[in-house]
């Protein structure tokens, strides 16, 4: 069962944007908001950014589509001092990987797959827009996993 609700940051000032309406869609996001907000090096952030639209081909429905990461923050690295500019995404693990066949051969089954393949393909359109996006931009691009989020 995915989580939503409205973030309220504690340091309104880091957000860019409206800070009424920071929606998290999952208790990942909500965990990476709270970073975001809490340390010192994040100087500003901002949550599906419209200032920020990655236009991508979805192979599955066959149409150009409009992507809006999950989170864009300016880190200050400590020593240096110097800023870049991040995309985060935010997703469960096995949606970053390509689906393995089902061992069963059952109508559900194959049903679950094609999802997941249809899911994956999607993913791998928009990750791939949003890194040619950040290489024009200077920017980075990450991926966060429950790995890195617990």
């Amino acid at each position: 069962m995915a989580y939503s609700g409205k973030f309220k940051p504690r340091n309104i000032h880091k957000y860019r944007g409206k800070v009424d309406q920071i929606t998290f869609r999952s208790l990942w996001e909500r965990t990476l908001f709270t970073y975001c907000d809490n340390k010192d090096f994040v100087v500003k952030w901002s949550s599906e950014d419209y200032n920020c639209v990655i236009p991508y081909f979805d192979p599955v429905k066959n149409k150009q589509r409009r992507y809006f990461c999950d989170v864009w923050a300016r880190i200050r690295h400590p020593t240096t001092g110097e800023y870049k500019d991040f995309l985060i995404e935010v997703k469960p693990k096995k949606e970053t990987q390509e689906p393995a066949k089902p061992k069963r051969q059952t109508q559900k089954a194959k049903t679950r797959y094609l999802t997941e393949c249809a899911t994956y393909a999607t993913n791998m359109a928009k990750w791939e827009a949003a890194m040619k996006y950040c290489k024009k931009k200077n920017m980075t691009f990450k991926i966060f996993t429950e790995d890195q989020l617990v």
